[in-house]
């Protein structure tokens, strides 16, 4: 793996300290939840999966080295993460109905505006779950966080055209998706 995730197994001339976990998760845990809770859909899920990344993390404290490229190392952990989730769940019909009732929480000037965002936000999560899983994780990844289509490839252990690939036909899903949802209002 890279400098940032695990280190060699040559031995050990250790000449940094292991980063700080807590100091970690001050600076990055709030853009990993982002990651998941985009993944995923679900308050109560983005939170344990994003406590399951920081215990591993701090269980590989001594194997770790806090340079840039953790955010990196950190997502990519999130995703196996998410994927894991997503394997191990006999089904997730019930998503949706759990999702709206978790609605994220906007602060407006008036309550027509704030009922006007949260629709907004429900419809294009309702998009982002619309998309298969296999391309919605490059979605999230390359829309929402930025990563390049060579970071998503290292990050998913898949190649950079497969990225591509997998990126176009979520793009395609998700516009789908909304182009049904804007027929189907009154």
């Amino acid at each position: 793996m890279t400098a940032v995730a695990l280190k060699s197994t040559q031995p050990a001339r250790r000449t940094a300290t292991p980063p700080d976990i807590g100091q970690l998760f001050a600076r990055h845990g709030a853009d990993v939840l982002r990651v998941v809770y985009a993944a995923t859909g679900r308050h109560d899920v983005a939170d344990d999966i994003v406590q399951e990344v920081f215990i591993f993390a701090h269980q590989h404290r001594e194997e770790l080295v806090d340079t840039p490229r953790i955010r990196f190392w950190l997502n990519r952990v999130a995703m196996n993460k998410v994927r894991h989730y997503w394997r191990s769940r006999s089904r997730y019909r019930d998503v949706m109905e759990r999702f709206k009732r978790d609605v994220p929480r906007f602060g407006s000037a008036t309550p027509e505006q704030d009922l006007s965002r949260r629709e907004h936000a429900m419809l294009i999560q309702k998009g982002i779950l619309a998309i298969p899983e296999t391309f919605r994780e490059v979605f999230v990844l390359f829309e929402q966080q930025g990563f390049s289509g060579a970071q998503i490839a290292e990050m998913l252990d898949i190649s950079v055209n497969t990225v591509w690939t997998r990126l176009h036909r979520a793009r395609a899903a998700f516009r789908a998706h909304m182009r049904e949802s804007i027929e189907e209002k009154p």
